[in-house]
């Protein structure tokens, strides 16, 4: 049985990086970014990096709200 990486435990050896298709440079794993919470949970994630994406989601608005409710509140 294949064991999916935790990415919140810092057990990848680089950042991970994830698309809603497969294609060229190694993508890591093939994810609909408007479920991020539903498949890390809730305040999973210190970062979120995005880039040359929201110009092609249908739901913009949808794919923000799961960026920010995957991360980590943070305290100061």
């Amino acid at each position: 049985m294949h064991r999916q990486k935790d990415y919140r435990k810092n057990e990848a050896e680089e950042l991970p990086s994830f698309d809603y298709m497969p294609g060229e440079g190694g993508v890591d794993e093939v994810w609909d970014a408007r479920y991020l919470s539903e498949k890390f949970g809730e305040n999973s994630f210190d970062v979120v990096l995005s880039t040359e994406m929201l110009e092609y989601v249908d739901d913009w608005r949808k794919v923000i709200t799961e960026m920010k409710r995957v991360l980590r509140l943070m305290e100061y």
